[in-house]
């Protein structure tokens, strides 16, 4: 058999469930491949205490296979320039993901006159940030706009042309595909340093 090894497994199951350590190494070790869709979390599991001491016996048999986007992306890339100062968020609405901070980040930005008309399309939702995004949305309809999750590409490049900038400043990423789908629409992304974990 073949593993893939995720964001979860090395932030959440390595990080917190120490009673899996012996079982991660188990299926580490009797794996024919171990993939991995980016280096950074390959090297953050090569860190990992649980993990370190068989890294001889298992980093020949890695492989890095990025994911990738929709051929829609790529058969409608965008050279349109953005004007105004939208901002796109695509995403959970997860800790993790860091939307609070983000539209906290937005209302701040909203204070320089330059900004004033500075505004946040939230597409997604879901998860532990869902009742303080709704508040905020709730509570300033004209700065932050929510879409519920879209899953037709075409419908995402609408809302990707109605912005000047992507912003998802997510603390960790396995990959994030928008990213990569936002750059084929012409848009800046924002993100967090390091954040490919």
């Amino acid at each position: 058999y073949i593993v893939a090894v995720r964001n979860t497994d090395v932030n959440e199951f390595l990080k917190f469930m120490p009673h899996t350590w012996v079982a991660a190494r188990r299926i580490l070790l009797n794996s024919k491949k171990i993939v991995f869709i980016n280096k950074g979390l390959q090297d953050d599991l090569m860190r990992h205490p649980a993990i370190h001491g068989i890294a001889s016996e298992i980093e020949s048999r890695f492989m890095l296979i990025p994911n990738g986007i929709n051929d829609y992306y790529l058969d409608h890339v965008s050279h349109e320039p953005r004007t105004g100062h939208g901002i796109v968020y695509v995403g959970r609405f997860s800790t993790r993901k860091n939307v609070v901070r983000l539209a906290k980040a937005v209302l701040k930005l909203r204070e320089q006159k330059q900004f004033s008309d500075c505004t946040l399309t939230l597409v997604g939702g879901g998860r532990a940030d869902t009742n303080e995004m709704e508040r905020m949305i709730a509570e300033r309809p004209e700065i932050f706009r929510f879409v519920e999750t879209i899953t037709e590409p075409s419908k995402m490049c609408e809302v990707f042309a109605s912005a000047k900038l992507f912003a998802m400043p997510s603390l960790h990423e396995t990959f994030g595909l928008v990213y990569i789908e936002a750059l084929t629409q012409n848009l800046p992304v924002l993100y967090t340093k390091g954040f490919l974990r």
